[in-house]
C-alpha cells in the first residue's frame, strides 16, 4: 500500500509500505515515475492511478540504506499545520501543539523549530488572506472590497464615515439584520475592549432578544465611549432604516448610551441589566473594604442581596420596601446612601418644598416586576457570552482590524442560523434556568405587599 503526500512545496510525494519516501521523477500518459528521496539510491516506483488511490505497477531496485519514517510523517505535520492555520483563527502557539502533540522525538526533532513554524503560519496566512497592510491609525486608509462584502457578495460594511474621519465609525451588519432589528423591538447591547481592533476602543454589538436567546445582528467598531460615539452609531442605523422602532434597550448601567439611545429613539424604553445592578452594588461593597464581611457573614450578605431583590417589587413598592429592608441600625449606612443616591433618588427640602430628586438610574430602570410576570429577559448575560465567546475564538488581544472584520464576516454566518433556530424555537435553555425563571415567576405573582423583602 503506498500513498501521497504534499511536499513542502505543494507538489506530490509518495510514500511506501515501508515508509520510503520518494520524490516525482516524470510522468508519461497514465503511468508516473518516483525515484527515492535520496539522490545516491536507485531505488524507483512506476504507479497509476485508481481514483484518487495511487497503485505500484512496478518496483525498480533496490535501497541501499533504512527508511526514515520520520520524514513522511514531518511532511504530514507541517501539511496538518498549515491546514489548521489557513482554517482555524488558532494561536501559532496551539496549532504547532495540536499538530505535534502525537509524535515520536525522531519527528520532533526533525521538525523545523517552533519560531520557523510560527513565521510560516504568519507567512501562509498572509499570503491565503492577501490582507492589505494593517493600518497603524483610524484614517487615511481604504477598506478593498473583500472586507465590505460577504462571500457571496452581500454587502457587509453599511456604514462608514470616511477615511479621512480621525474618529471614523464602522457599522458591519447586513439588511436582513437590519430588518432583523425593525421586526423585533426587544433589543439588548454591549461592548467589548478586548476583541476590539488596537485603532479603536471598542466594538460594540447590537442584538435582539427572542425567547430570551440573543442574537447578534450589528457589530460597531466605536473609536470611544463617550455619548456622542453612541448617538452617531443609533443615527446611522435610523438612516440605514427609518422603520425602526425599537420596544426597549437592555444595558448595563451606561449612562453615555442611556443619553444616547433616548436622543434617538425618544419613545424606546431602557432597561438596566439585573446581574449589573448586583455587581455594581458588589463592587460598591468592595471599595468600601467590606468585601471579607460579604464573604463571612451570612446576614450581611443577605442585606446586601436584598437590595438587587428590591427589582422584583412593583414599582410603586420599591421605595417603601426599600426604608423597610435599610431601617436596621446595623446596615451600612454608606451603603444606604449609595443606593439611595443613585438608584431611588435622595430627598430634598421641608414641608411642602419636600421632593425626591431623580436618581441617575430611575427605577423604572432597573425594576424587573413586569419582565418577570411576562418571562422577559432579566439580564444581558448572553450578551456578555457572546463577547467571551469571541475573545476566546480570536484568541489574541486587540487584534488587527483586518482580523476582525474577517471573524465578523463568519459570525453574521452563524447569528443568521441561530436567529432561524430561535424564531423556529428550536433553542433550548438549562433546565436549571428554566426552573429558576419558573420559582421567579411565582413568587412575583404570590407578592403580598404586606411581606415586601
Amino acid at each position: 500500500m503506498v500513498r501521497l503526500i504534499k511536499s513542502n512545496r505543494g507538489g506530490s510525494k509518495l510514500v511506501d509500505d515501508l515508509n520510503y519516501l520518494y520524490r516525482l521523477n516524470g510522468k508519461c500518459g497514465e503511468k508516473t515515475y518516483w525515484a527515492c528521496d535520496i539522490s545516491e539510491c536507485r531505488a524507483r516506483i512506476h504507479s497509476i492511478m485508481e481514483g484518487n488511490e495511487p497503485i505500484v505497477v512496478k518496483t525498480v531496485g533496490y535501497h541501499h540504506h533504512a527508511s526514515q519514517p520520520f520524514k513522511p510523517k514531518s511532511l504530514e505535520t507541517k501539511q496538518a499545520i498549515k491546514s489548521l492555520a489557513l482554517n482555524s483563527q488558532a494561536s501559532s502557539r496551539d496549532i504547532i501543539a495540536q499538530a505535534s502533540s502525537n509524535l515520536d522525538d525522531s519527528t520532533l526533532a526533525f521538525l523545523p523549530s517552533a519560531a520557523t513554524l510560527s513565521r510560516r503560519i504568519r507567512d501562509w496566512r498572509q499570503k491565503e488572506n492577501r490582507a492589505p497592510p494593517i493600518p497603524m491609525g483610524r484614517s487615511g486608509y481604504s477598506i478593498p472590497n473583500e472586507f465590505r462584502t460577504l462571500s457571496n457578495g452581500e454587502e457587509f460594511l453599511l456604514f462608514d464615515s470616511g477615511m479621512e474621519d480621525p474618529n471614523r465609525l464602522l457599522i458591519f451588519g447586513t439588511q436582513d439584520g437590519l430588518k432583523d432589528l425593525e421586526t423585533n423591538g426587544n433589543w439588548a447591547c454591549d461592548g467589548t475592549f478586548r476583541s476590539s481592533p488596537n485603532i479603536y476602543y471598542q466594538m460594540f454589538t447590537l442584538h435582539v432578544i427572542i425567547n430570551n436567546t440573543s442574537i447578534p445582528r450589528i457589530f460597531a467598531l466605536l473609536p470611544g465611549k463617550s455619548q456622542n460615539h453612541y448617538e452617531m452609531l443609533f443615527i446611522q442605523l435610523r438612516n440605514l432604516n427609518p422603520r425602526l422602532r425599537p420596544i426597549s434597550l437592555m444595558i448595563d448601567f451606561e449612562k453615555a448610551i442611556m443619553n444616547a439611545f433616548t436622543e434617538v429613539f425618544p419613545t424606546s424604553n431602557i432597561t438596566g441589566c439585573l446581574f449589573h445592578l448586583a455587581k455594581n452594588i458588589y463592587r460598591h461593597i468592595v471599595d468600601l473594604g467590606m468585601r471579607e464581611l460579604y464573604l463571612t457573614n451570612g446576614d450581611f450578605n443577605t442585606k446586601m442581596k436584598s437590595l438587587t431583590a428590591l427589582a422584583f417589587l412593583p414599582i410603586e413598592d420599591v421605595i417603601s420596601g426599600f426604608y423597610e429592608l435599610t431601617n436596621d441600625d446595623t446596615f451600612p449606612q454608606e451603603i444606604v446612601a449609595y443606593f439611595e443616591t443613585y438608584y431611588i433618588g435622595g430627598v430634598r427640602g421641608q414641608g411642602e418644598q419636600l421632593r425626591r430628586l431623580q436618581p441617575p438610574f430611575p427605577i423604572k430602570l432597573w425594576n424587573v416586576n413586569q419582565r418577570t410576570i411576562d418571562k422577559m429577559a432579566r439580564t444581558n448575560n448572553s450578551v456578555e457570552g457572546f463577547h467571551n465567546a469571541i475573545q476566546s475564538s480570536i484568541t489574541c488581544a486587540h487584534p488587527n482590524l483586518w482580523k476582525v472584520i474577517e471573524f465578523l464576516k463568519k459570525e453574521e454566518t452563524l447569528a443568521k442560523k441561530k436567529y432561524i433556530d430561535a424564531f423556529r424555537g428550536d433553542i433550548t435553555r438549562k433546565t436549571s434556568y428554566n426552573k429558576i425563571d419558573e420559582r421567579l415567576h411565582r413568587l412575583v405573582l404570590s407578592y403580598n405587599p404586606s411581606q415586601k423583602i
